[in-house]
């Protein structure tokens, strides 16, 4: 695990560099022994450490450990104002690992509003608007649950359609069979019809309010822009 050397190392924070980045399982059980320890070393080892370990966590998918950590190590990165950390904008990273864990717990409004806060820091990045559209999908709004009822009904009243073609009409009442075989193509499709059009309304809907979001956010740093532009032309 390369980290930047400094002129003092401590001998626990040698020992944690041994560790490779990827041992993950070893970077958790190292930081939950040596914890007490780990509280007195000075900062940066203390925060190298610390952010290795909710990456661990976040890496094993130990979402609930993360949560009670991440608010820690992103207190100290406002606190301390480091911006970059390892090559990544450390703060954005955390929040994202935070949302991230939130989501996996089934915690949806906290993703949600998680992810809202980091489009409105960085409204290009992609991965912020991918993430915020997933957790949308996964609260499903209450016409949708109608809409799974109905076309469940649509098909349960196709096979019963076909259930009394094959037992009564095709054996008794042949100059029904053209009429019962359209009623039968006639519910099937439209079970698939309420489907498509409730969930691709749905989409819609998620695709349309990320989108909403991205452009407000966009539009306000414009108007920020411009207006900070105005002020400093109005002082030369």
């Amino acid at each position: 695990m390369s980290r930047t050397s400094s002129t003092y190392q401590s001998k626990l924070y040698q020992s944690f560099l041994e560790i490779s980045e990827k041992e993950h399982r070893s970077i958790i059980r190292f930081y939950e022994d040596k914890q007490a320890p780990i509280l007195h070393l000075e900062f940066k080892e203390r925060f190298d450490i610390l952010i290795a370990y909710v990456n661990a966590l976040f890496e094993q998918g130990q979402y609930e450990k993360l949560l009670s950590t991440a608010d820690e190590a992103i207190e100290l990165t406002m606190l301390q104002n480091i911006k970059i950390h390892k090559g990544y904008n450390i703060f954005q990273r955390l929040l994202f690992q935070k949302a991230h864990a939130h989501f996996h717990l089934m915690e949806y409004a906290q993703s949600e509003h998680i992810l809202q806060e980091l489009i409105k820091i960085c409204p290009s990045e992609d991965d912020y608007a991918n993430a915020y559209k997933r957790v949308l999908l996964r609260q499903t709004p209450n016409y949708i649950q109608s809409t799974r009822a109905t076309g469940i009904f649509f098909f349960i009243l196709t096979a019963a359609i076909v259930l009394v073609e094959i037992l009564i009409v095709r054996p008794l009442f042949k100059d029904w069979i053209l009429s019962i075989e359209l009623t039968r193509w006639g519910t099937f499709l439209m079970g698939w019809l309420v489907l498509a059009i409730g969930f691709g309304y749905f989409y819609w809907s998620v695709h349309k309010k990320t989108n909403v979001l991205i452009k407000k956010v966009k539009a306000d740093k414009l108007r920020r822009q411009r207006q900070r532009h105005q002020k400093q032309q109005m002082v030369l």
